[in-house]
């Protein structure tokens, strides 16, 4: 059986982040000119995992 992420094209998050933060996201987005807050967040998000990913991989050597 299929869980909810598996039956859903896009999911939606509910974050709560404080004004400071939101500030350091909007920086990155207009540095970068990303159109969006959203795509900025999804964007920081993938650099992270794939960061994570080398390290983990990098661990492991």
């Amino acid at each position: 059986m299929k869980d909810a992420l598996d039956m859903a094209k896009d999911f939606h998050l509910h974050m709560m982040l404080e004004p400071e933060f939101i500030e350091r996201i909007d920086e990155y987005r207009y540095k970068n000119k990303i159109p969006s807050r959203s795509e900025a967040i999804r964007r920081l998000i993938e650099e992270s995992l794939e960061r994570a990913e080398q390290d983990q991989g990098d661990e492991k050597k």
